[in-house]
């Protein structure tokens, strides 16, 4: 009797120091200041010229914070808040290699067997690569091929096309030697998650990650924002100057950043990460299979520029470095207008998404959740503002410094050697496509992707495309056949390859 009272009050009090432990580390994250934090946002938001943004953080399985700061759309003066939908760009990434291994739990999928086994039309212009390309290789950026971002940048080519035009590009490194991020292989991993399932990309992410983890108006793209009302506008600096711009189509992009989310879903996704794949007491993916999804798997080959960070590495849609001592796992994404970063800490339990509806506003993203953990984990903050904004300055001098030594060395005097008539026409490139170069009131005028600009003489049959976002400058030039005439126009559109040569016809 006496021994039974005493183990009753004794699990009673177990009970009690339990709920004390687990409600102590919730009110750990719920502590930080708040007014402290929102001064420090602000002040980031005015430095970067941040329209809006919205933050959460996570402890554990719980949503410890979550908060709009500014506007999502700042003519209109709505306000962002934690649920306003913004398109999360790169962080897509996860949910493709997430929904991979979940096909790997259904024994659907083997990391080791070669992406031709699975879809036959997947083929590189390198037999070897092709034969032995796996999808963890699509998902590592190891594949040896370089970016060819503008094989998709603004293109008409829909992901199927795009897999077929994959077989004519350049590769620029050895297979699996050297990380090259690739945004085409992602697109790729997608597609074979269709190709296995019988469900698309879109159908499978949404049936297997997005409903059990209640991220009710999480969507995949641009074309489906109409049917929400909290939604982020899009916002660039173009000379200088705030530009309001439309929303990036993404649709071709898909398993590698075509999903709109807010902060408070993405929450949900960060606490199953937390969990070893739990929500909820819901299984989304088996704890071993999500283990090596979050592996480092390749180096990325950054030297560390300070001394709170370590090398970094990058596992299956997540990079995997140590920020102060504490494991670190994080992804940035970016599109026109936006601005992403998803990051956690799995041994500290903690997990932070900031989004900004700004383009290149990686500094502040960066800067807000390195201020955030220093505060989670009770330690003085870094001034990262302050180098970043220094690192900027930086970098914008010694662009000027570039500019002006090459003015320096340029041949003066030129002009172009055919009159501008002869430069016209359509030039074409397989597997990139087609541009127009047209005479508009005596300026040569080029066409890309449905993006045009206007052509400034530079030196003799070389040109500077007048666009700084999409083209940054670009110079081409135009190459003459042994008659003297124009044959072709050399663009740098991979700087990893040699120019791409499209011919006119």
């Amino acid at each position: 009797m006496y021994i039974g009272v005493v183990m009753k009050m004794f699990r009673i009090f177990s009970v009690k120091i339990l709920f004390f432990f687990l409600f102590s580390q919730i009110l750990s994250a719920q502590d930080l200041n708040t007014k402290e934090v929102d001064e420090y946002i602000l002040k980031l938001m005015k430095d970067w010229n941040i329209p809006g943004t919205s933050i959460a953080i996570v402890k554990d399985s719980n949503l410890v914070f979550s908060k709009g700061y500014g506007f999502a759309d700042l003519e209109l003066k709505k306000p962002a808040t934690a649920n306003t939908i913004y398109g999360i760009a790169s962080c897509s990434k996860a949910f493709t290699t997430c929904a991979l291994g979940i096909l790997v739990d259904q024994q659907k999928l083997d990391w080791n067997k070669p992406v031709n086994y699975y879809m036959p039309e997947f083929i590189l212009n390198d037999p070897y690569i092709t034969a032995n390309i796996n999808a963890v290789d699509l998902v590592t950026h190891r594949s040896g091929y370089p970016s060819h971002d503008f094989l998709w940048y603004s293109s008409s080519y829909n992901r199927k096309e795009l897999i077929k035009r994959m077989r004519y590009l350049d590769y620029s490194k050895s297979f699996r030697s050297y990380f090259q991020y690739n945004n085409l292989m992602y697109m790729a991993a997608g597609e074979l998650v269709e190709k296995i399932s019988g469900k698309t990309w879109e159908e499978f992410v949404k049936e297997s990650i997005f409903t059990p983890l209640e991220m009710k108006n999480s969507n995949f793209s641009v074309k489906d924002l109409d049917k929400y009302e909290d939604v982020a506008s899009a916002y660039r600096i173009e000379k200088g100057k705030l530009l309001k711009i439309d929303h990036y189509n993404a649709d071709n992009l898909g398993g590698a950043g075509a999903i709109n989310s807010s902060v408070n879903e993405m929450a949900n996704w960060l606490v199953m990460h937390l969990n070893k794949g739990q929500f909820k007491g819901k299984k989304i993916i088996n704890d071993n299979t999500l283990a090596f999804i979050q592996k480092p798997a390749t180096t990325v080959h950054t030297p560390i520029k300070y001394d709170e960070l370590f090398y970094s590495s990058y596992a299956l849609g997540w990079y995997v470095t140590a920020y102060r001592g504490n494991m670190m796992l994080r992804h940035a994404g970016a599109l026109d207008g936006v601005s992403t970063l998803t990051t956690f800490m799995p041994q500290k339990g903690y997990g932070v998404i900031v989004i900004a509806n700004m383009d290149y506003a990686s500094s502040f993203t960066m800067a807000a959740t390195l201020y955030l953990y220093d505060k989670l984990n009770n330690m003085e903050p870094v001034n990262w503002n302050e180098r970043y904004l220094k690192e900027k300055d930086d970098d914008d001098k010694k662009a000027k410094e570039t500019e002006e030594e090459e003015l320096k060395n340029l041949v003066k005097g030129t002009s172009p050697t055919h009159k501008l008539a002869d430069y016209t026409g359509t030039y074409t490139n397989m597997p990139y496509g087609d541009v127009k170069i047209e005479e508009i009131n005596g300026i040569l005028n080029l066409t890309y992707n449905s993006v045009s600009a206007n052509l400034i003489h530079h030196v003799y049959d070389t040109f500077k495309i007048d666009n700084e976002y999409m083209f940054g400058y670009m110079k081409i030039s135009f190459v003459l056949d042994n008659e003297g005439k124009i044959k072709s126009v050399l663009l740098p559109l991979e700087s990893r390859v040699k120019d791409i040569e499209f011919v006119k016809f």
